[in-house]
């Protein structure tokens, strides 16, 4: 169902294997894929467990919103 989406945030951990992971949905999902960057170490679960945490998520969806999000390695659209 998600292929078939306008707009699909994605907000994988905040490491390298999940900057790494986040395009392999590019295939799938297209130019609706808006990837949005967890801070450096934390997962979503982790970042709703710290103090702030569920301010600085909603800090990310509003920059989402704007149009910041990850540029894929290399740059380019996303």
């Amino acid at each position: 169902f998600l292929a078939s989406a306008e707009t699909v945030f994605g907000l994988f951990d905040g490491d390298a294997a999940g900057r790494e992971a986040i395009w392999r949905f590019r295939p799938v999902l297209g130019d609706a894929l808006r990837p949005l960057a967890l801070p450096e170490g934390l997962d979503l679960n982790a970042l709703a467990g710290v103090p702030g945490g569920r301010e600085r998520f909603e800090a990310l969806m509003a920059a989402g919103r704007r149009g910041e999000f990850l540029r894929p390695p290399g740059g380019g659209c996303p």
